[in-house]
């Protein structure tokens, strides 16, 4: 797992991207993949508002989930909107978590759009 954000200063907490990466799993597919992740999610208490998609990115179609995380901090209820491009490559899944403050993720939703379609790996063949 890889981690990247920078200081931006702003007092609820700055943008994100965390890349992890994963074996394939035999039958499963960008669909699946969003699903299970989705459905993992859903189990527990501090992720709401799930929701489980595909697009297309750079012509490939990966799974997508959106979802909000709430953790408390100092008393305080925080909230991070999540969304996590799942991507099958011809040798691993590349997962793809793009999260800021709830406050401030429209604002960066672009960037990360902008940030998924520039992402290169070992693609899968058809």
């Amino acid at each position: 797992r890889v981690e990247f954000t920078t200081d931006c200063g702003a007092s609820e907490g700055c943008p994100a991207l965390a890349v992890t990466v994963y074996d394939l799993l035999e039958g499963k597919g960008p669909q699946q993949y969003a699903e299970d992740l989705g459905g993992s999610l859903g189990l527990q208490p501090e992720y709401r508002e799930i929701k489980v998609s595909t697009t297309s990115v750079g012509g490939q179609t990966v799974g997508v989930v959106d979802y909000l995380f709430d953790r408390t901090v100092r008393g305080q209820i925080e909230t991070t909107h999540h969304i996590e491009h799942i991507f099958e490559g011809q040798i691993s899944r590349y997962h793809l978590d793009f999260s800021a403050p709830a406050i401030s993720f429209k604002a960066n939703r672009g960037l990360f759009e902008e940030m998924a379609e520039l992402f290169n790996y070992l693609k899968r063949q058809p």
